[in-house]
């Protein structure tokens, strides 16, 4: 059974857990077939645990002063999108480990009525979800969450989200993962920067984090300065970004933090559907649980 996360990764799945009933009782009357895909969707279970954190600076910060009394375990996002009602049409998990997608696939057992409605695609979400999202989405609308282990979603994975026009989106962005990545100097390991560029799909995230102070000379005639804030200059940008593909707009992220109130990650809702109606009843409804997180 994994074990990871703390306090954060409940809030996350409370949040989703409420959308998604909202979402289905909504649409419950529309001519839509309705889909639920989950793009890191684990083993359906998690524990939280006590970690000393990792060594990758592109992962997350996992909640280091978790309850350790507390190994009781609860639902993963699949269980509970296979428990909202009303139901999905059909639901997709994507898991590229093959023992986690193995335990997805036992989930059918446990949700015998659901079987015919449920696949498990063992591969990398960057390379299963633009297969998805390039079908036929006319007579289809649905909800995708995105909850990566750090910086493993590309840009062009969300842009092929946001062409579907019918999805509305869930993501966890990696705010601590990134931040660690962005030094004070501004000198960045070249890894490092294809990361951040892969993420965001440009390299102006530079010009937005990073001041120059003339007055301070070096060789090339400034000094670089991090943004006083960089997490919310970050997440600002990252919602800047997300608006420029997502045609029904991006609503403020809710900050998740650990139990030191570090940031670790901006929870974004994100519309793809540009129609006015459809897209103010989805950020009605997400607003209103993102503010009472």
């Amino acid at each position: 059974m994994p074990t990871f996360g703390g306090y954060w990764t409940q809030q996350k799945l409370d949040v989703l857990a409420r959308y998604l009933g909202a979402y289905t009782t909504a649409l419950k009357r529309q001519p839509f077939e309705l889909l639920y895909i989950d793009a890191f969707a684990g083993s359906g279970s998690w524990q939280p645990r006590r970690t000393k954190g990792r060594s990758d600076p592109t992962l997350f910060d996992e909640d280091e002063e978790g309850a350790e009394d507390d190994r009781s375990y609860r639902h993963g996002s699949a269980r509970i999108a296979l428990e909202t009602q009303p139901g999905f049409d059909r639901y997709v998990f994507i898991e590229r480990s093959r023992r986690k997608a193995g335990a997805l696939a036992s989930l059918k057992s446990e949700y015998p009525s659901l079987t015919a409605r449920t696949e498990v695609i063992s591969d990398d979400a960057n390379n299963a979800i633009p297969r998805l999202c390039a079908e036929d989405w006319h007579s289809r609308r649905g909800v995708i969450f995105i909850d990566p282990f750090g910086m493993e979603v590309r840009w062009e994975t969300l842009e092929a989200i946001a062409r579907t026009g019918a999805l509305d989106m869930w993501l966890l962005f990696p705010l601590g993962a990134m931040n660690r990545l962005l030094t004070k100097t501004g000198a960045i390991d070249s890894h490092w920067e294809e990361a951040l560029n892969q993420t965001l799909g440009t390299n102006e995230w530079r010009s937005a984090m990073y001041s120059t102070a003339g007055d301070q000379l070096t060789l090339d005639g400034s000094v670089p300065i991090k943004a006083k804030q960089p997490t919310a200059a970050l997440w600002q940008f990252a919602k800047g970004r997300l608006q420029t593909i997502f045609g029904g707009g991006v609503d403020n992220p809710a900050i998740l933090r650990n139990s030191k109130n570090s940031p670790l990650f901006a929870f974004f809702f994100a519309v793809s559907n540009p129609n006015p109606r459809a897209s103010g009843l989805a950020h009605k409804i997400g607003k209103h649980i993102l503010d009472h997180i």
